[in-house]
């Protein structure tokens, strides 16, 4: 599998950790810091008294490895200890209850690479293989999938140049991008969402009907929101499709 690599540096951005549900999934089991401290040490993480008492103040985040031993010790999902829905391939491996070695073999990938591609130093490939092994690995939904691979804007702007015109041309490019749906769903979404732009069922930028094929989308500052309408469009057909 080839990687298209960036800053081999880059550290992964800070967990959305939720210190409040830590601490009230604590309570609820009736555990003590220090006894939430030993059952750490028990899921094979070394934490002391202090260090709880820091994520539950909202003063230090758990790494990787202490938030998924911290999710067994309080009997509770790691989503549930997150401020938000995951959204990276990172947090979508946490969710999973998957350690990064886990999560490499099941890719067939050194795990240096799926540290890279965690923290964005590594691009995910265009490897429909590849990304449906991803998609059975964290049981992702199609849209789930675009997120967790980062290909959000490369979904966006392929959707772009579908509604101008053609829509046939893009057909494999947005299969690569979303591969756990097949080939006849995608060109059916393509389809219907080029004919509604040119039938001004989605406007760009005017209210009235245009009387001849459609102009290409603007590309000027309003330019995100059609896109992000159009994404929601694309996801609604995908599953609206016979």
């Amino acid at each position: 599998m080839r990687l298209r690599r960036h800053d081999r540096h880059r550290q992964p951005p800070v967990l959305p950790f939720a210190p409040l549900a830590a601490w009230q999934a604590r309570r609820t089991l009736g555990l003590g810091v220090d006894q939430l401290a030993w059952s750490l040490s028990y899921h094979g993480v070394r934490a002391t008294p202090h260090d709880v008492e820091a994520w539950e103040g909202g003063h230090a985040c758990p790494d990787d490895e202490q938030l998924l031993a911290l999710a067994r010790a309080l009997w509770c999902p790691v989503a549930l200890l997150l401020t938000r829905p995951p959204d990276s391939l990172r947090e979508w491996r946490l969710c999973r209850d998957l350690s990064r070695a886990e999560l490499a073999r099941r890719l067939r990938l050194a795990e240096d690479q799926v540290a890279a591609l965690e923290r964005g130093a590594l691009s995910w490939p265009a490897d429909p293989e590849q990304t449906q092994r991803l998609a059975a690995a964290l049981e992702l939904t199609p849209r789930e999938l675009v997120a967790a691979t980062g290909n959000g804007t490369r979904l966006e702007a392929a959707l772009r140049r579908a509604v101008a015109g053609r829509w046939r041309s893009l057909a494999d490019e947005v299969w690569t991008l979303v591969p756990t749906l097949t080939p006849d769903i995608v060109a059916f979404a393509l389809e219907a969402l080029s004919s509604q732009v040119s039938t001004a069922q989605l406007p760009w930028g005017s209210s009235h009907t245009p009387a001849t094929a459609p102009s290409p989308p603007p590309s000027g500052p309003s330019a995100g929101g059609q896109e992000a309408e159009l994404t929601e469009r694309f996801w609604t057909l995908t599953t609206g499709a016979p």
